[in-house]
């Protein structure tokens, strides 16, 4: 990579496809750092060759079997360090082979960070208090990851969140808290009861429709089936920036991408 500092991430839930051709297409043609699947079947040692043709130089750095994936181009090992999840009590048994969420800590440049990986459960399944219940539980493991495993919140949250925007696991204060304008986001937080619930700074916002004036497309997600209150198109896949990052991220970098350079997606 020519600058050490900069790193691009990117995120793909590719619904168990075997597209080993686009996913390489578009890590060569954005120079892709840092590679992070969902619900992957992909064989590592065959997408492995596929992206070390050339100059490349891609290491896997976790494979969670049928779901979460991430692979890292350049830096060496040692650089990416995976963290163990937080537990929040004695008595948790979460592993990371049956996790939702993934931590890690990346040092490269001068400018070390956290990155979360998360693939949240599909409001679709399960009862509504047994979601609301599993965001409050990848929260507090955020929380307690920057406050005991770090010591630090220079964190990046990307993922499936399988969530919109303006949905209530997103934008409570006891969820993910993420806000829609760096303003809001700079405050570092509020509280609430009595309680500290520091923010998330939310571009995703902004990828909302407007795709006639915009070029980009109106969401991540279509979904069409009739029920009464359906909106078609939804930002499931997002990215999160806490406040201590907000000066290292560009908001015009954020793309959601159409193109494999190759095929449409």
């Amino acid at each position: 990579m020519a600058d050490a500092s900069t790193q691009t991430l990117l995120f793909w839930n590719i619904h168990e496809k075997p597209i080993y051709e686009s996913v390489v297409r578009l890590c060569h043609s954005h120079g892709v750092d840092f590679l992070l699947l969902a619900e992957s079947n992909l064989n590592g040692a065959r997408l492995l060759e596929a992206l070390n043709q050339g100059d490349s130089r891609y290491w896997p750095i976790f494979a969670q079997p049928n779901d979460l994936a991430v692979f890292a181009r350049h830096p060496p090992l040692s650089a990416v360090r995976t963290i163990k999840i937080p537990r929040l009590d004695p008595l948790d048994r979460i592993q990371p082979s049956d996790s939702n969420v993934l931590f890690f800590r990346i040092r490269i440049g001068p400018h070390p960070f956290n990155l979360v990986l998360v693939h949240l459960r599909s409001q679709l399944r399960g009862k509504p208090i047994d979601w609301g219940e599993g965001i409050r539980n990848v929260n507090s493991r955020i929380r307690l990851f920057e406050k005991t495993k770090v010591k630090d919140d220079r964190t990046i949250v990307v993922g499936d969140f399988n969530m919109n925007p303006f949905d209530e696991g997103l934008v409570a204060a006891s969820g993910f808290h993420a806000m829609m304008t760096r303003d809001l986001a700079t405050e570092r937080g509020r509280f609430v009861d009595r309680l500290p619930h520091p923010f998330f700074y939310n571009p995703m916002w902004s990828r909302f429709g407007c795709e006639k004036t915009t070029g980009r497309p109106p969401g991540t997600f279509f979904y069409d089936k009739a029920e009464f209150v359906r909106y078609y198109w939804n930002l499931f896949d997002q990215v999160l920036v806490r406040p201590s990052m907000l000066g290292h991220f560009a908001d015009e970098d954020l793309e959601v991408i159409q193109h494999d350079g190759h095929s449409p997606l």
